[in-house]
């Protein structure tokens, strides 16, 4: 494919949550010796949001062309595509390789917020006989305001435009892309909320069978959530995401693992009863 195109595209924007909480803390620090450490953590965090989501699962041997653009925080995903059945397989890649990222990020301790769109875009990555990385578009800006306006919590949304571009094609199998928007079976790879929004079933590569449990990365899953509860409780905003994050956590374990007790997320866990007592009744 020739690189310099302007076309459409599946789009991929991704953030990480709560970045801008980390920057201030940053700001807001006095003692030199800890706003170095605070540096250090960050460069490390961006390093790993890098490395993750540049990281291609398929080895050398896809034809499929993937262009990835990173910038702070900030992570561009392009996929350009000529015709239909090549617009499913590349859907149907990035959707896949999104559950990986989102696993990989969450073993590290990240949560991201991002959105998935088709668009126009030009995008050249790295430098190419010396002409600098370019990304710009519709459809980049169409992923830019879906992820900063609509997409709350930290998960990935898939445009209505994907679903419908999708739904177009009845005679694609249903096995190839897991489309359920009224039950969530462990295959699913996309789940609809009761508000309309569709978005990555990042739990569901874990869920291989009804009958077969697998509550490793689950239980990381719970730890990590209880993490960031506890680093960010005095933030209400970072706090409201979490907490619905442990209600889709819960959700999972309630339908495939049988409410077990040790990777399920109690309100117990959820409110330090000390502290809370504390911020609501010591002022």
């Amino acid at each position: 494919m020739c690189e310099e195109k302007y076309e459409k595209a599946i789009i991929t924007y991704l953030d990480i949550l709560g970045f801008k909480s980390r920057i201030a803390k940053i700001s807001k620090e006095s003692d030199e010796n800890k706003k170095n450490k605070l540096i250090e953590e960050i460069d490390d965090l961006l390093n790993v949001m890098e490395s993750i989501t540049k990281r291609d699962s398929r080895g050398n041997t896809s034809k499929i062309d993937l262009k990835v653009t990173s910038f702070s925080d900030l992570v561009v995903r392009s996929y350009y595509y000529e015709n239909e059945g090549e617009f499913h397989e590349i859907l149907h890649t990035e959707l896949s390789e999104l559950k990986r990222i989102q696993r990989d990020l969450v073993m590290e301790g990240i949560f991201i917020r991002g959105a998935v769109t088709i668009g126009q875009i030009f995008h050249r990555q790295e430098n190419k006989k010396d002409k600098k990385r370019v990304v710009f578009g519709e459809g980049l800006i169409r992923a830019y305001k879906m992820e900063s306006e609509k997409t709350i919590y930290p998960i990935i949304m898939i445009d209505q435009n994907i679903i419908d571009k999708y739904k177009q094609n009845t005679n694609e199998p249903r096995h190839k892309f897991y489309l359920a928007f009224n039950e969530t079976s462990p295959h699913d790879i996309l789940i609809r909320t009761k508000t309309q929004k569709c978005f990555i079933n990042y739990l569901s590569p874990y869920l291989e069978k009804f009958n077969v449990r697998d509550s490793t990365f689950i239980n990381t899953h719970k730890n990590q959530i209880l993490n960031q509860i506890t680093e960010n409780r005095e933030d209400l905003g970072i706090l409201n995401k979490y907490f619905w994050l442990a209600n889709y956590h819960n959700h999972i374990v309630d339908k495939y693992f049988n409410k077990e007790e040790e990777i399920v997320i109690s309100c117990s866990e959820l409110f330090d009863r000390d502290y809370f007592q504390k911020a609501l009744w010591d002022k």
